[in-house]
């Protein structure tokens, strides 16, 4: 299943988060990369790259004369890149090593003669240009003059090499195609003698024109046997007829039946000598003479016009004999030129064969005597068949090609990168510090109702000193708001609003958020106390240079009443409580219930009350003066705050049915504004102050950062010193 796209979106921008917060560790890994990096390009020797170019090319992809059956272009592929090979056998390199003294290089010191034919060849670097028949041949050595030298001398090597096995070649297939020339010329003047007796033998079956004459004869006897078969099928259906007939039948009507006409005179004169007899017959008076010469006269002509029916039949029964030869006949004709036709097919065939064993006799005959004219020119001039030499000779490079630097550097910087994002990942993984303000509402189950940037500062100071001597530097703004927020200007006289502000641990910034929201309320018109309840480590009277030997506990041990204790400040409507000096009797005096009737106490002297206290893992105080508040924060630093601490204090908080209004995050490291700067101007528009904070990057320490040029300039995000 894919994650939704807004789970990207998160894990992305956390992913950015990490990585940002962790931007110092970052640019230092990707900083130490490149000075190793250059460090290590300074320090390796150089080396140089010379480079030759080989023109390989076999324009006639024959053997022995003969076209090869892969075609031109494989055959010339599959050339070249035997010759790419051969460029780095052992043979050729054992060449090259005989030519030069290698064995004394630097480059193949302390090798065998083995290792070092093997490193040679895996030195060398042959590549084809292109689809070109050009191949470089390059080699990179310790000095520039000794790859020059290997690389030329190398190609004179190979070009010895290739030339005397080409005149190998030559020897070897000259004495091939002059053992093969005499068979061939006995196989050629067979096959012609063979073709010459098989136009004898044939002539008079072969002679011009007998395959057409075949071919009408063919046609005709085919078509005088359908004929002679189309009679002997009817008289033999006629025939039938009369075989049918039992004896005693009507030869008569037999033969109308098989439309056998007989004379019609014989009919004519039948039927003439009927009339007559009919005629006397029917006559008054006795003619008997007559009518006898006619009765006798008619049974003659019947008896004649029945010889010749049986007569006519016999004849159609001889008929049929007769067709049956003559259809006999035609048949064995048709069937004799069939013969024929087959033999002259055969014959056909038969002179394809020898012609075709002819014309591949001559023609090997004629290649081979070609070839073997070719190789004779070439072994003439001592040349080979092949196009190979030298197209560009190397020479001595004058700039180094390893190591390069900038390559080396921008590597470093690419691998420093990833590892320092590999590094802030892994460090943001085991660091439990407060990252995105999301983080931390989400573990805490709480919302941040302030964010309160880095602010700039004197040298050696902490915020709330600076702000005790500077206040328009600092952002009221936020701390007007953060006032509103805890409801502070709900306080009366009868009964005071009262603040806690919380930590969890020391060095938060609770003293300075205690500090702005009392100096708020004071420039809001509210009569505040600002109390220090941190009694084992005071520090707000330290802020307004105050004297901090009476406070709190002296006021608690009976020693003072709060008019003594109570320090106004030079801020109106602003006074501070400090908690006095600490005791060994500290824990009797600040007992829960003593703490509670002071808060009390103190409600009824001013509108707003504000307590400083003390870190709640480390001391009890905070939870008395946070149960008896009206509003309650806690105090995060989102430079050194630890998620753990936090939830452990809102946990105890929450354990004890104290709610907390919201979390402040002090040392904040705001984006710019999305809506520009806000200020305020004169009533005439003349423009007074602009109040614009910049982001700011956070440190990463709690060390105290240096002061800005102008201390009444605009903050620039400078760090802040270790706050309580």
């Amino acid at each position: 299943m894919q994650p939704h796209p807004a789970a990207q979106r998160s894990t992305f921008a956390d992913l950015t988060r990490s990585v940002r917060r962790r931007a110092l560790f970052v640019l230092s890994v990707m900083a130490i990369a490149a000075g190793a990096a250059a460090a290590w390009a300074a320090r390796a020797p150089k080396k140089f790259r010379a480079t030759a170019s080989l023109l390989i090319e076999r324009p006639l992809p024959t053997e022995l004369g003969i076209s090869s059956p892969f075609g031109a272009a494989q055959e010339i592929e599959r050339f070249a890149a035997t010759q790419l090979q051969v460029l780095r056998s052992r043979t050729v390199i054992d060449a090259l090593e005989q030519r030069l003294d290698v064995a004394s290089w630097p480059e193949f010191e302390g090798l065998d003669a083995a290792a070092r034919a093997g490193a040679i060849a895996d030195a060398l670097e042959i590549e084809p240009r292109g689809q070109s028949a050009l191949v470089d041949v390059g080699f990179v050595a310790l000095d520039a003059e000794r790859a020059a030298l290997l690389v030329n001398t190398l190609c004179d090597t190979y070009l010895g090499h290739v030339a005397s096995r080409e005149k190998e070649h030559v020897k070897n297939d000259l004495v091939a195609i002059e053992a093969e020339l005499p068979r061939l010329s006995v196989q050629r003047e067979t096959a012609r003698a063979d073709l010459e007796k098989w136009k004898r033998e044939s002539a008079s079956l072969t002679f011009d024109g007998r395959e057409e004459l075949l071919q009408e004869e063919l046609k005709q006897q085919s078509r005088i046997v359908q004929e002679a078969r189309a009679q002997q099928d009817d008289l033999e259906a006629r025939c039938a007829v009369i075989e049918q007939t039992t004896a005693g039948a009507d030869r008569s009507a037999l033969a109308r039946a098989l439309d056998l006409e007989p004379s019609r005179e014989t009919v004519t004169k039948l039927v003439e000598f009927e009339a007559r007899r009919a005629e006397l017959a029917g006559l008054p008076g006795t003619r008997t003479a007559q009518l006898a010469t006619l009765d006798a006269e008619i049974e003659r002509l019947r008896a004649s016009l029945a010889g010749e029916e049986e007569a006519a039949i016999a004849g159609l029964v001889l008929k049929r004999a007769i067709a049956r030869r003559e259809a006999a006949s035609a048949e064995a004709r048709l069937a004799e030129l069939r013969t024929t036709a087959t033999e002259l097919d055969r014959a056909k065939s038969q002179h394809g064969a020898l012609a075709t064993r002819l014309a591949d006799a001559s023609a090997l005959f004629d290649r081979l005597s070609q070839r073997r004219d070719e190789l004779l020119v070439l072994a003439a001039r001592n040349g080979t068949g092949s196009r190979i030499f030298v197209q560009d000779r190397a020479s001595a490079p004058s700039l180094p090609c390893a190591p390069n630097k900038l390559a080396a550097i921008a590597l470093a910087i690419a691998f420093g990168l990833l590892l320092g994002v590999g590094g802030a990942l892994a460090l943001e993984r085991f660091d439990d510090r407060v990252g995105a303000i999301e983080e931390l509402e989400a573990s805490l189950d709480t919302a941040s109702i302030a964010r309160i940037p880095h602010l700039p500062l004197t040298s050696g100071t902490a915020p709330e000193y600076e702000w005790v001597k500077r206040p328009e530097s600092f952002p009221a703004d936020e701390f007007r708001k953060l006032f509103l927020t805890l409801g502070g200007d709900q306080g009366s006289a009868e009964r005071a609003r009262a603040i806690t502000v919380l930590s969890a641990v020391p060095r938060e910034g609770k003293t300075l958020v205690a500090t702005g929201i009392a100096m708020a309320a004071a420039r809001a018109g509210f009569s505040t106390l600002l109390i220090d309840g941190d009694l084992k480590r005071p520090r707000i009277h330290d802020v307004f240079s105050l004297d901090g030997e009476v406070g709190v506990l002296d006021h608690l041990a009976g020693n003072s009443t709060l008019e003594q204790v109570v320090h106004a400040t030079r801020f109106d409507n602003l006074s501070v409580l400090p908690a006095g000096t600490p005791t060994q009797d500290l824990e009797r005096l600040a007992a829960p219930r003593a703490l509670a009737r002071l808060v009390e106490q103190l409600r009824k002297g001013w509108q707003v009350v504000v307590f400083d206290t003390s870190p709640t893992l480390l001391s009890a105080d905070a939870f008395v003066f946070a149960r008896h508040a009206d509003a309650r924060v806690l105090v995060a630093s989102a430079a050194s705050s630890k998620v753990g601490p936090l939830r452990q204090a809102m946990a105890q908080l929450r354990n004890l049915g104290i709610e907390v209004a919201g979390t402040v995050i002090n040392r904040h490291a705001s984006p710019p504004a999305p809506y520009g700067s806000y200020e305020y101007t004169s009533t005439n528009g003349t423009k007074k102050r602009t109040r614009k904070l910049a982001p700011v990057v956070e440190p990463a320490s709690d060390a105290v950062q240096a002061p800005s040029a102008d201390p009444a300039a605009e903050p620039a995000g400078a760090g802040a010193t270790p706050e309580r």
